[in-house]
């Protein structure tokens, strides 16, 4: 390989493990590579910049006005407390949720679908006593699949039907992902639903909060006033408490926790760190004499008027790589971080110095509005709501279904292209007021479309400087020159470079690879396309390969095994299909 071609492979590998550990902002190490290729002279700057002008990423775009109307209409809100009904089983919960919210996000954007419905399905599982864990992850999963089902149901196949219009490839229909997505969902469906009991974990239910799998640290200190100060951890009645445990301490000038011993005394300044539950650390912290040790100056205004908020930092969050000092809630948010836990683990020392990474869970103290500033912000993924929500007026929500129903026939009938009839739909949604234009502004995922169009600046490195073309060649050889295992071996580098980056970026970075063995082998690059648009959304092994992911795992209390324990034979079982069955719909010659 040439030294541009080496320089353009090294860069994408660092950029992708700097994703994959998880620390920055995906659109920041995405922008950061981009940038490095073009002051390096790697790419033109013209085909280093392709992404953003890319028909595709437009579609995306405008795609978020149209699920913003959708979502503010009150659809969502509408239909979603028809769909568990007032009685049944676990098994029973999951099949009511799961073909629904598949039905629903091949046609909208999965994460709004998700936002929903998971405060809908804890309720049901409250109610019933029956625990989150059993129907959240199939709920994420749901959602995932029936997005590999229309064109429009995932950003990963309109930015790979993008690039096939920008290489010149025939463009695919509405509808023809459906020939590989629709038997994949259904076969995926019902091993969910057969494997269900065996392998999601069975915990007890928030409403037992003793038995909550979420470990949260919360960082208290102690006044200068307070009754406690002079006393021992004993006799503060600071032992034995329920659902939380004070692990350490550590002095107004300490750095370091130590130890906690019943006779120690406690003095001003002290900060006391605690775990537990989250009923149990809300508790301790609204013990008279501890403030928040971190942004506690909203405690001032009192908390009477103030609600708590549970929420999971997102993957392309502002917040990813920074400390919750430096994140500055109380700036930014208004909200004051009263704990954070990270995959059901307990985070060691004090919370203020914790830098934040995808996934984590932060317990807020909030006004009743932030649910309505921030629930569709791309900083967070909400997973539940303050005691104090607004109604919401659900007299658009048939207009909003009009709008969205037309758009599908506009589009799968061929009258206007799939962009020209997304544009329509936003504009008629911003007409009949079923989103207002703040609404619509907040709804574009600005930080997102930043990383897609940056990722194009990647693949158009791989692309140019014939780097693609070589690891295209390895891909041949390594399949004995045949056209199926080729096709295997780029569904499984698909899948793993997604799970351990982001779908987009897998796609957009697989796809001059794509490109290149279909030249070798002098096949169609049809098959390829859609394998690689299959598994780029085939992340059922981690609760980072996918924003829905991210999303249940607070409320469902999930760890890393349970995904790879319930998914894996989701992902098995979605590879094999899609396998067996691509030959036979897109033939390689």
């Amino acid at each position: 390989m040439s030294s541009d071609a080496w320089l353009a492979l090294l860069i994408t590998l660092a950029a992708m493990a700097t994703l994959a550990w998880g620390r920055f902002p995906t659109h920041v190490v995405l922008l950061v590579a981009l940038a490095a290729l073009v002051v390096l002279d790697v790419v033109p700057v013209g085909r280093a910049l392709s992404g953003f002008a890319n028909s595709g990423v437009a579609t995306i775009a405008v795609l978020f006005v149209v699920v913003a109307g959708v979502r503010h209409a009150g659809v969502l809100d509408w239909l979603g407390p028809q769909l568990m009904g007032k009685t049944g089983s676990a098994q029973r919960g999951r099949l009511r949720v799961i073909l629904p919210t598949a039905g629903a996000s091949a046609f909208m954007n999965n994460t709004p679908v998700v936002a929903l419905l998971i405060p809908v399905v804890s309720d049901w599982c409250q109610r019933h006593r029956i625990s989150p864990s059993a129907l959240l992850m199939p709920l994420s999963f749901a959602a995932i699949l029936g997005g590999t089902c229309t064109l429009i149901g995932t950003s990963t196949n309109l930015v790979i039907d993008g690039m096939m219009a920008d290489d010149g490839h025939p463009r695919f229909g509405l509808f023809t992902p459906a020939l590989i997505g629709v038997p994949v969902t259904l076969a995926a469906l019902v091993v969910m639903l057969i494997s269900a009991r065996w392998l999601l974990p069975q915990r007890q239910p928030a409403l037992d909060s003793s038995n909550d799998p979420r470990q949260f640290t919360v960082e208290l200190r102690v006044d200068a006033d307070s009754a406690v100060s002079g006393k021992t951890i004993a006799e503060a009645g600071l032992r034995h408490l329920s659902e939380v445990y004070l692990v350490g301490i550590m002095g107004s000038e300490d750095d370091e926790q130590r130890l906690v011993r019943p006779s120690d005394l406690l003095h001003p300044g002290d900060r006391l760190i605690f775990a537990g539950s989250r009923d149990g650390v809300a508790e301790v912290a609204s013990r008279k004499g501890l403030s928040l040790a971190v942004d506690n100056h909203l405690r001032k205004d009192g908390t009477h008027h103030r609600a708590l908020v549970e929420v999971v930092v997102a993957h392309h969050s502002p917040l990813v790589g920074c400390s919750i000092n430096q994140a500055a809630f109380r700036t930014h948010y208004h909200a004051a971080v009263v704990a954070v836990a990270r995959h059901g683990h307990r985070i060691e020392g004090g919370i203020g110095d914790h830098v934040l990474a995808a996934g984590d869970i932060l317990l807020l103290e909030a006004l009743p509005v932030f649910h309505e500033h921030f629930a569709h912000a791309p900083d967070f993924a909400m997973v539940s709501r303050p005691d104090v929500a607004s109604v919401r007026n659900h007299a658009r929500a048939p207009i909003a279904l009009a709008i969205l129903a037309a758009m599908v026939v506009l589009a799968a009938t061929g009258i206007l292209p799939i962009l020209s009839a997304a544009i329509l739909a936003a504009g008629v949604m911003l007409l009949t007021a079923c989103c207002s234009p703040s609404q619509a502004r907040i709804a574009i995922e600005g930080r997102l479309l930043l990383a897609i169009a940056a990722a194009f600046g990647l693949g158009a490195a791989l692309g140019h400087t014939g780097a693609a073309a070589v690891m295209a060649g390895h891909l041949v050889s390594l399949a004995a020159a045949d056209p199926w295992w080729t096709l295997v071996a780029i569904y499984v580098v698909t899948v793993l470079i997604t799970e351990l980056v982001t779908n987009n970026a897998a796609a957009i970075i697989m796809w001059p690879i794509v490109t290149g063995v279909a030249a070798r082998l002098e096949v169609s690059v049809l098959p390829f396309a859609m394998a690689v648009m299959i598994a780029a959304s085939a992340s059922f092994l981690t609760p980072l390969g996918y924003q829905t992911n991210l999303m249940v795992s607070g409320p469902g209390g999930y760890r890393y095994t349970d995904f790879l324990r319930f998914g894996a034979p989701v992902a098995l079982t979605v590879a094999v299909v899609t396998l067996g069955l691509i030959p036979w719909f897109f033939p390689f010659v």
